[in-house]
């Protein structure tokens, strides 16, 4: 798979979406629960990188795709997490299974 820089690109053969800067590669790993649910597990940013909004877009990317398909998603990453909280619009595609996985 080729990778442009600067462009969020869907890794769909390793679940994860992927974004290159200057060479420097940062990503966010999903999984499929069901068929209707993403459990967005884990967003990693290259250190030289943070604190430049690339977790966001990341984070926005997969949310968009999420929705595109119509998919309710997991946000198991505290990254992911932080961001709904933050944007409110997205709550809609938060699974109530979130609440169930939290309880067990």
């Amino acid at each position: 798979m080729k990778i442009q820089p600067g462009e969020v690109v869907h890794d769909e053969s390793h679940n994860r979406f992927v974004l290159v800067i200057d060479g420097l590669e940062s990503h966010l790993i999903y999984r499929a629960i069901d068929p209707l649910t993403i459990d967005f597990l884990s967003t990693w940013v290259h250190p030289k990188l943070r604190g430049h909004g690339v977790a966001e877009r990341l984070i926005e990317h997969a949310l968009k795709w999420a929705k595109s398909i119509g998919v309710k998603i997991i946000p198991t990453c505290t990254h992911t997490a932080d961001y709904i909280a933050r944007h409110p619009e997205w709550e809609s595609i938060v699974s109530s299974r979130e609440d169930e996985e939290a309880v067990s």
